[in-house]
């Protein structure tokens, strides 16, 4: 079976090996000391001379996201700056897994979707929207007791089978399901109903898979310049600043 070249960030969950490759027997980069992840949606706005406040979005929101690293030997720093080296700043993507979104909160739903044969699927969905309606095996009854259920707080991605280029993350803000619903607006016998942030990026077609396993966000470094630090002990002191590529 041929190799693959990794192309997510070194972490204890993706490891690497010298060749590059994707490979349980490769270096793990380590996990991270801080992180911090914003929502970046900018926003124009002005006063009409009656005072009425008009805006509206002025660009497309994405995800920033800043890493710092505990200090590193050099074994363990090369594995993740080589990965880095390669490429060359902002000018290639390349995905990352952040530990506290690996699993949803839910223990008995994040058991559900790491098995291999489970599917959480979506219905045919517009760009914009900000809630869409998924389904998996076990909901056909809407009771969610042997399955659980995504939780607000939970990141995820979409693997859409006619669209490989919708990569964009979201994030859960609430959750409806058959019994717990808006007045008039009851999910499909089976589904669910999620709402997330931001709006749905791109058209979505049926039976899109979504990704609550391990979702990948698609990221840029946003500086073309590349440093660490060597302290007195020899040791590599890095951080990292990167931001939500979508095309």
């Amino acid at each position: 079976m041929p190799n693959k070249f990794l192309d997510t960030l070194p972490s204890p969950v993706f490891k690497i090996t010298d060749a590059g490759f994707e490979d349980a027997s490769g270096v793990a980069g380590l996990d991270f000391l801080t992180i911090k992840m914003s929502e970046s949606s900018p926003t124009e706005s002005v006063r009409t001379i009656s005072g009425k406040f008009i805006n509206r979005g002025s660009k497309g929101p994405r995800w920033l996201i800043d890493l710092t690293y505990n200090p590193m030997t050099r074994a363990e720093f090369d594995p993740i700056y080589n990965f880095l080296l390669e490429k060359r700043g902002s000018l290639r993507p390349f995905y990352i897994s952040l530990p506290q979104y690996v699993a949803p909160n839910d223990s008995l739903f994040a058991t559900h979707v790491q098995l291999s044969s489970t599917s959480i699927d979506t219905a045919s969905s517009v760009a914009g929207v900000l809630e869409i309606e998924i389904d998996t095996s076990g909901w056909s009854s809407n009771v969610y007791t042997s399955t659980g259920l995504p939780s607000a707080g939970d990141l995820f991605t979409i693997s859409d089978f006619l669209d490989t280029l919708h990569t964009k993350a979201y994030k859960i803000t609430h959750v409806e399901t058959f019994n717990f619903h808006q007045v008039g607006l009851q999910p499909t016998t089976g589904s669910i109903r999620i709402h997330f942030s931001p709006r749905l990026q791109r058209n979505t077609a049926v039976n899109s898979a979504i990704i609550f396993d391990t979702p990948l966000i698609q990221v840029v470094q946003t500086q073309d310049i590349r440093e660490y630090d060597l302290n007195v002990d020899n040791l590599y002191l890095f951080s990292l600043k990167l931001e939500e590529a979508l095309y």
